[in-house]
């Protein structure tokens, strides 16, 4: 183990030295997923930038050269945590092409992104970012709040979905948006309770793919049940 004296990190042998130097390769990237992680375990309290730097292994003022402040590296984690959920929904959307399927695929994205990123899923939706950015999304009239533009398109992605379903009759036309809100609580929940381990089968998927295949056939249009 190591531990860290004067500015210099001891390594277990007793050799001293420095920090490695701010402008190494990536180290943004790098800094940005070990903060998702540091609020992740231990709050967002716990999360300084002079923190970060000694915990990333470089200078104490390195992360001042990417963030002016702790909201900003906040903004910064949620926003690329809410890009890798878009990239995770549109690879399912563009690999199928009935609506049915693409949003299933995308609800599976969305399950998977939490169970292969918990750090950065449980600071998306831990109520410490602020929702500055607002969008419209498609046939909405209100303006809604988001955190960043990625997670606005995050967002829009799942009501596209629910649109297609509506328009291919799969599900009753009629308020997409609280549609959407009841499809994603619902994934939103699997999710959560699989990164607990509180679910009691071994496969979130099995859990969601029942749950929406129920959801479907509920809100499907008369003689379509």
């Amino acid at each position: 183990g190591e531990h860290c004296t004067h500015g210099l990190t001891v390594s277990r042998f007793g050799m001293a030295r420095a920090p490695q130097p701010y402008h190494r390769e990536n180290l943004e990237a790098l800094l940005i997923a070990k903060a998702a992680e540091i609020v992740a375990e231990r709050g967002v309290d716990a999360l300084s930038l002079r923190e970060l730097g000694r915990l990333a292994d470089v200078s104490r003022s390195a992360p001042y050269h990417y963030f002016a402040d702790k909201s900003a590296l906040l903004y910064r984690v949620g926003e690329e945590g809410f890009r890798g959920l878009s990239a995770e929904i549109a690879r399912a959307f563009t690999d199928e092409t009935d609506p049915i399927a693409q949003l299933r695929l995308g609800l599976r994205g969305y399950v998977r992104f939490a169970e292969e990123r918990p750090h950065f899923f449980r600071l998306m939706f831990a109520d410490v970012l602020r929702r500055e950015a607002s969008t419209k999304l498609a046939g909405e009239d209100a303006r809604i709040a988001f955190s960043s533009p990625a997670a606005a398109e995050a967002f829009a992605l799942l009501h596209d979905g629910i649109q297609r379903l509506q328009r291919d009759r799969a599900l009753q036309m009629g308020d997409s948006l609280l549609m959407l809100n009841v499809f994603w609580a619902f994934t939103h929940g699997v999710a959560v309770l699989a990164l607990g381990g509180h679910l009691k089968l071994k496969s979130s998927v099995e859990v969601l793919d029942a749950g929406l295949d129920a959801l479907i056939r509920a809100n499907a249009p008369p003689g379509k049940r």
